[in-house]
């Protein structure tokens, strides 16, 4: 076990003495502040209190016991992290440390109470799983073209009306999860997405007959 993994197993306890050993050995050890500033960034993400106001007592909820994804698997600075589960934090506020975070590849959002697709998501060009589930986002960016590399986008419950135009670019997106919205009609550029294979469109909206037959022969598509 590395050291930086050793001290998430000491902050994540509930035992009081554990907490305080963990924030102890980071305090002692300067090659591993990535791990306080890893922490740091998370919480100034998703909990309205200040770190610096929160007693020792309270730091295990960082880790809260029904959301063990909240750090990541494993300890690593914050420019190398690949997966960010953010989900259920309803005072979550992404910005600006989300984008510390270059080389993110898989985010999960959900129930976080954002009402937009933020168009800043472009900047991560290694992002290829998106699931950004139950908020009211309405509507989605010119800016999703430019997320190239993206292969997995979930949108079911973010109340979506319409798609967007530039979401015909995703050429490597080979799942799209629409379900739940409120879509009034479905465009017939969705099936020329190349490299495509399952749309979900359970309570979306759409209809089966609003989809061109021509091409659902390659597609499963989930009415």
């Amino acid at each position: 076990m590395t050291e930086a993994s050793k001290i998430k197993k000491l902050i994540r306890s509930s035992i009081k003495t554990d907490i305080r050993k963990g924030l102890t050995l980071i305090e002692e050890n300067s090659d591993l502040q990535f791990v306080a500033d890893l922490y740091l960034t998370i919480w100034n993400m998703c909990f309205v209190k200040k770190l610096n106001e929160v007693t020792v007592e309270e730091i295990h909820l960082m880790n809260i016991q029904e959301f063990p994804n909240l750090i990541p698997k494993e300890i690593k600075p914050i420019s190398e992290i690949e997966e960010l589960c953010l989900g259920e934090y309803p005072s979550l506020k992404l910005f600006p440390d989300i984008l510390r975070f270059k080389k993110l590849k898989r985010l999960e959002l959900g129930g976080n109470n954002i009402n937009r697709f933020p168009k800043e998501f472009a900047e991560f060009e290694y992002l290829e799983d998106l699931w950004f589930v139950s908020d009211n986002i309405g509507e989605i960016p010119n800016e999703i073209g430019k997320m190239k590399k993206l292969r997995k986008l979930s949108l079911s419950a973010c109340k979506l009306r319409r798609l967007n135009g530039h979401m015909i670019e995703l050429e490597n997106l080979e799942e799209l999860d629409l379900s739940y919205n409120e879509l009034t009609s479905l465009p017939d550029w969705i099936l020329k997405l190349p490299a495509l294979r399952r749309l979900d469109l359970r309570n979306s909206g759409a209809a089966m007959n609003e989809i061109p037959k021509a091409g659902r022969g390659k597609i499963e598509i989930l009415m």
